[in-house]
């Protein structure tokens, strides 16, 4: 009887750690990895990346930015920066060797197409894009400059003369760097 039992514990801890081996799919694990550029396809430096609100990274002089130990799956990629808008999208990673790629307007970038937007007259892209920015840039000069300039645009013909005095003083204030 003790012979039985010297057999059987080996082959249980045997079909045990078998059992350990078998591939999950939704236990796998890998390295994500990915690349912020801007809309003129240069690398984005200290970017800040949060994966599913847990965890976050900044990315390096390159752009690029690692996440290890990462399961396989669907995840939510988010991204702030200073100079750059903000992003947030889903992302399906099934694979180790795959890269996110993630393009973000700079600022600057999408101050220079609210230009285009107002002298072609297309008020609503405008109220939209202004919507697009952080709320730290919100808080600035440049960014209430362009508010004021679209509430001037879309403003009725009594409230015009407020809303210009102050696109003006704005106007003003950032020149003269304030």
């Amino acid at each position: 009887m003790n012979r039985k039992r010297l057999i059987a514990i080996p082959l249980f801890c045997l079909l045990l750690l078998s059992c350990r081996t078998i591939e999950r799919p939704n236990g796998r694990r890998g390295h994500l990895q990915g690349m912020v550029y801007d809309c003129e396809n240069r690398p984005v430096n200290g970017y800040r990346i949060d994966l599913d609100r847990f965890r976050s990274t900044v990315t390096d002089i390159n752009g690029r930015f690692c996440f290890d130990s990462v399961k396989y799956g669907q995840h939510l990629v988010c991204g702030s920066g200073a100079s750059h808008l903000p992003s947030e999208e889903a992302y399906g990673f099934e694979d180790g060797k795959q890269i996110i790629y993630l393009r973000v307007p700079s600022n600057n970038w999408l101050y220079s197409w609210i230009d285009r937007q107002i002298a072609e007259g297309k008020l609503d892209d405008i109220e939209r894009n202004l919507g697009r920015f952080s709320e730290d840039e919100k808080k600035g000069l440049t960014w209430r400059l362009y508010e004021a300039i679209y509430r001037y645009r879309t403003a009725s013909d009594s409230d015009k003369t407020a809303f210009l005095e102050n696109a003006e003083r704005l106007g003003e204030a950032v020149r003269d760097g304030n």
